[in-house]
């Protein structure tokens, strides 16, 4: 089996806490969108502009859209690399990244977005929307995560993306290079590693400089250089880029296993400040917030391999011993659904199924985009296993 040493640190003790450790688990292996293109009544009708903190309850808090005067699009390109990635617990952080994603103001459980049977506690840990109505019930499991293992403090991720473990590249496309544009296309490129000589394994510089070679598998059609992961409708205001993706993935290492953790969100709204950098141009002040659907990250804790914790010896968690642990997490996931897995069905009366999460990044500018490389395959897990495939909340 896969090693996977310091993934799991701990015991029998911790495993009422650790049932919330995968509140920032991978997902699906699947590739990214299709498209990108604005929903529907995305954008509040009539507003020049809103921000996060606007207590309107039926804005997402997006900056609307605005004219860029007729300017017209040179075909300008941005190129950029991330260099942090804050999965949303950083003791620096202010408040909890995010958006009001289901257009609702949920102080209480009778005003939710969708039904649920938690209790108050459990509702006011998870549920109940930050200041400004922003939704993020991921920031409370990924708090639980960080208190009893190193996959998913905040530090450790940005380590191994600094250790050239893996990483994101973004790209801007027909940008005026002005604040003003009112359409861009944006993509993003899961990246292996940073290209170096023969053995391709060094460290980012974090300069422009850096090659980051390309995943094939979220290349939309080879030989285009076409991300899967892409925004066609997205545009600049007030110097702010802001892009909706349909599905958005975030491949992010973990120690000793070949496998990265996806990080999935559906209906997926990206906002960072452009600002200056050199010669030219990277993106500040970054955040990605989306549904995470609870069907897709217990997919993806059921192939969770611990190596050596406590009771748990050299097992997957979709089987043997390895189940008490998923059930524990099971317990603290189902729990912590906020919101619906697809916007349509806010404030419908129907049951939670998903998980509302933000993150923030930062990134820095890149000369050249590197080349595209296939992951080496990986053995499928937990076939015929006691967890079976497409287990999910009740």
């Amino acid at each position: 089996m896969v090693k996977r040493a310091g993934v799991i640190l701990f015991g029998l003790t911790a495993l009422t806490a650790c049932a919330g450790i995968l509140g920032f688990e991978r997902l699906s292996e699947e590739g990214g969108p299709d498209g990108g293109e604005l929903p529907e009544a995305s954008v509040p009708d009539g507003e020049a502009g809103t921000d996060a903190g606007d207590p309107s309850c039926s804005s997402i808090g997006v900056l609307g859209p605005s004219a860029d005067a007729g300017v017209a699009d040179a075909g300008g390109e941005l190129r950029v690399a991330i260099k942090v990635l804050d999965l949303g617990i950083d003791p620096k952080s202010k408040a909890p990244a995010g958006l009001n994603l289901d257009k609702t103001c949920t102080t209480s459980i009778a005003t939710a977005s969708c039904t649920t049977s938690v209790d108050q506690t459990t509702f006011d840990r998870y549920a109940r929307d930050h200041t400004g109505f922003i939704d993020n019930a991921g920031a409370a499991l990924l708090d639980d995560v960080s208190q009893v293992g190193e996959a998913f403090n905040p530090v450790a991720v940005n380590q191994r993306l600094a250790d050239g473990e893996y990483g994101i590249v973004v790209t801007m496309f027909d940008w005026n290079g002005l604040l003003e544009d009112d359409l861009v296309r944006v993509e993003m490129f899961p990246a292996l590693r940073v290209k170096s000589g023969a053995d391709g394994g060094a460290q980012p510089a974090f300069t422009s400089g850096d090659e980051w070679i390309r995943d094939a598998k979220y290349e939309l059609v080879p030989g285009t250089g076409v991300s899967s992961i892409k925004s066609i409708n997205a545009y600049v205001t007030q110097g702010q880029v802001v892009a909706y993706f349909d599905k958005l993935t975030f491949p992010v290492s973990v120690p000793g296993d070949p496998k990265p953790i996806d990080i999935v969100l559906q209906e997926s709204w990206v906002t960072a400040k452009i600002v200056p950098d050199g010669p030219g141009h990277r993106l500040d002040e970054g955040v990605a917030t989306g549904r995470w659907k609870t069907s897709d990250l217990l997919a993806e804790v059921r192939q969770i391999y611990i190596l050596d914790s406590g009771p748990f010896l050299d097992v997957y968690v979709c089987d043997g011993t390895g189940k008490l642990f998923y059930d524990a997490v099971k317990d603290k996931v189902c729990k912590g659904r906020d919101i619906r897995g697809a916007s349509r069905e806010d404030n419908t009366n129907v049951p939670c199924d998903a998980i509302s999460t933000g993150l923030r990044f930062e990134t820095y500018r890149l000369d050249a985009l590197g080349p595209f490389e296939n992951r080496a395959p990986i053995p499928a897990r937990c076939v015929d296993a006691a967890v079976p495939a497409g287990d999910d909340c009740p």
